[in-house]
């Protein structure tokens, strides 16, 4: 069987890498995100070989040989790589630290494919040195994506089973969150996310229109917000209200700020509260009562009860990736808590946080949260550079919005664990780390072309690049 799958992966190899000498690293790069995103495990997979990670394969490959012959150019490691590199080691130090062979391996796919294969995309993104143009390409991409999802979702939601595709979303073999807009992820969570920052860079894309701007822009939120509201996920609408937030923040009317704020204020105090059981009791999935969502909102709390009684009982290491759940039916029968906590235990971790602090300790969630904060202490100095491109900025909005959607969620859902999205997440880290080489490069050009025409002494030091 071997024999045949290497010949099979032969020609693939061999297209592969013809495909990098013509298109780059970044179009393939993207090719495989949006493959890992449509094509994914569900549409076609060889054991645990599949599309996404075929082209990721010949990407790290292509990238290694290009760098051995002087193709890309090296770099000295910032704050960003060695706090990557740092959070990876742990959480890959600290799985093999415990029983990784538990549970028929559990918690060796779940390092491989949500750690260590997004990684893979951060370097790729590192290595890109990515210019206007390059910048554009991934805002087209990414809302060429995201319009394909909220199409999809839309169609999910409202019974048009005849314009999905692939056909496995809307196959009833895969019955969790079947009757919403769960996407090719079969997750409304992660399908939301995606959409959402589709969303961001459709909307910075119509807003540079010579013409019709305003109808773009209507079109665009209309169709999204459509898609984003077909997930019928609370946290997903959440996100993408703060995903916009952001965009408008950015480039909206001085005056309509803080007017939007003060009805943003407004609408939190006064009208949450009287909608809130309204949105807490309502159908969602096709074969989940009304009644059985809202039990599900009771989980919640917990949840978060059994995870912080883990944490306390194994602070710094956690329990270990792939070992939550055998930990959570012990603490269940907790006896001084009245709650059922029993009706919790058999479900994943439902808050990003928690699931780093009881898998991997407070080691691992201080390394992610610095990660977090440098990344976005990065971007704000990039935001303020003198020499940053209109693009340039574009990145910046981008990432700081799919990291708002991304936490909206991890508040209620372990988006750790969704297929695709680390690896969207640190591939954009990537890329705004890799600003960093070309906005440096500029600063010297410009400071070289400023001292050659006498604008000031030739002892000032340039402008660094954050």
């Amino acid at each position: 069987m071997e024999d045949f799958l290497f010949i099979g992966l032969l020609p693939i190899a061999v297209y592969g890498a013809l495909a990098v000498r013509t298109f780059g690293v970044l179009g393939i790069a993207l090719t495989m995100l949006i493959a890992g995103t449509v094509f994914g495990h569900s549409f076609f997979h060889l054991s645990i070989i599949t599309l996404d990670r075929l082209l990721l394969g010949i990407l790290v490959g292509a990238i290694a040989i290009f760098r051995i012959h002087g193709k890309i150019e090296g770099e000295r490691w910032n704050m960003i790589d060695v706090l990557m590199a740092i959070w990876i080691g742990w959480i890959t130090l600290n799985t093999l630290q415990h029983d990784w062979r538990m549970n028929k391996y559990s918690g060796v796919p779940v390092l491989l494919f949500f750690y260590l294969i997004p990684s893979c995309c951060y370097i790729i993104g590192r290595y890109l040195r990515p210019n206007t143009v390059q910048i554009r390409w991934i805002m087209l991409s990414f809302a060429a994506l995201g319009l394909y999802l909220s199409i999809t979702a839309t169609a999910e939601r409202f019974g048009l089973h005849y314009v999905v595709f692939p056909r496995y979303i809307v196959n009833a073999t895969y019955a969790e969150f079947l009757g919403r807009g769960r996407g090719p992820l079969l997750n409304p969570s992660g399908n939301g996310i995606l959409i959402a920052l589709g969303m961001v860079c459709a909307l910075l894309l119509a807003k540079d229109l010579q013409r019709y701007n305003r109808l773009a822009l209507a079109v665009v939120l209309t169709i999204f917000s459509l898609g984003i509201y077909s997930t019928l996920t609370r946290c997903v609408w959440l996100g993408g209200l703060a995903a916009l937030s952001i965009v408008f923040w950015a480039y909206g009317p001085p005056k309509l700020k803080w007017t939007g704020l003060v009805y943003g204020i407004v609408v939190a105090v006064f009208v949450i509260p009287i909608a809130y059981p309204y949105l807490t009791k309502f159908k969602r999935d096709k074969n989940v009562s009304v009644e059985d969502m809202a039990e599900s909102a009771k989980l919640r709390p917990m949840l978060a009860i059994i995870g912080w009684k883990i944490a306390q009982d194994h602070p710094l290491t956690g329990v270990g990736l792939g070992h939550y759940l055998q930990y959570s039916m012990d603490y269940a029968h907790d006896r001084d808590i009245d709650m059922p906590l029993q009706k919790a235990a058999k479900y994943v971790q439902h808050n990003v946080f928690l699931s780093m602090l009881t898998e991997n300790g407070a080691v691992g969630l201080s390394l992610f949260l610095l990660l977090i904060t440098k990344l976005c202490l990065f971007a704000r100095q990039v935001w303020r550079y003198p020499f940053v491109t209109r693009e340039g900025r574009y990145l910046v909005i981008i990432f700081f919005g799919f990291l708002a959607t991304y936490f909206c969620n991890g508040m209620f859902q372990d988006v750790l664990i969704i297929p695709m999205i680390n690896s969207f997440l640190l591939f954009l880290a990537g890329v705004l780390r890799s600003l960093n080489h070309s906005l440096e490069g500029q600063s010297i050009a410009i400071t070289s072309e400023l001292q050659k025409n006498h604008r000031f002494p030739s002892a000032t030091v340039a402008l660094r690049a954050p």
